[in-house]
């Protein structure tokens, strides 16, 4: 890659900072409750309507929250990995994992 992330890398890892964040103190301060309570609605909202045609072309069998399911994990796979390639670049100072160059080639 010619840039160090893309904004498919780093929304779901700011997302998910701001959501354990938001969880952090909103036992010490309660607008913080309301704003972790907002962030959940919106991506739940967002996460349904982002998933509405492909549930929509499934049968009706078919367990429609599997598509749900598979767009959070892919979200949160997102997160994680771009949290942990930045921490070995900008913390550790080391290039990236061999583990994961062979996972993903």
């Amino acid at each position: 890659h010619n840039i160090p992330a893309s904004p498919r890398h780093l929304v779901p890892f700011v997302f998910f900072m701001l959501l354990i964040a938001f969880s952090v103190m909103s036992p010490f301060w309660v607008p913080a409750s309301f704003v972790l309570s907002g962030l959940v609605v919106f991506y739940l909202g967002a996460l349904l309507a982002g998933t509405s045609r492909q549930r929509a072309a499934l049968r009706s069998e078919d367990p429609h929250w599997l598509t749900i399911a598979a767009v959070a994990t892919m979200h949160l796979g997102y997160a994680v990995g771009f949290g942990r390639a930045s921490w070995d670049f900008f913390i550790m100072r080391k290039g990236g994992r061999q583990s994961m160059t062979k996972l993903t080639r």
